[in-house]
């Protein structure tokens, strides 16, 4: 029992909680054409500025589950940790709920731009969110 209490565990803090997965945002249908486009060099149109937000959504991310995970290691008691989780959780539905705005204020916007708007907010709030679970580290 305790294994498998240790397997839910794990699950629940890397995979399933962390960021709550992003396969929806990577496997858009657009991305099969990532391979062609160069986001030190875009080239200014719409289906390139949807990728290249794309995958800086996607780096963003990888980031914050790193320090999540590294958070979650170091943390010294299940009561701590669960309140970490519990932390994420609360935060992804700030995320959620903060950039659905973003996307709303778009309604009958060309959907690249609507796109674009929606993953630079995401990768905005990822990126707060990954300098502030980085300051526990200092504390």
């Amino acid at each position: 029992m305790r294994l498998i209490h240790s397997v839910v565990f794990s699950c629940s803090f890397s995979f399933c909680i962390a960021q709550g997965g992003i396969e929806h945002i990577r496997n858009q249908p657009y991305m099969k054409n990532a391979a062609k486009v160069n986001c030190q060099d875009p080239d200014g149109d719409n289906l390139s500025g949807v990728i290249c937000a794309n995958l800086q959504y996607q780096a963003s991310d990888s980031l914050l589950k790193l320090v999540y995970e590294k958070l979650i290691a170091e943390a010294e008691t299940d009561s701590s940790k669960n309140y970490i989780v519990q932390l994420q959780k609360d935060w992804r539905t700030f995320r959620d709920n903060h950039c659905q705005i973003v996307w709303d204020k778009y309604k009958g916007g060309a959907g690249f731009s609507k796109n674009i708007a929606y993953l630079q907010c995401l990768t905005e709030l990822t990126d707060h969110r990954r300098q502030e679970l980085e300051k526990l580290f200092d504390d």
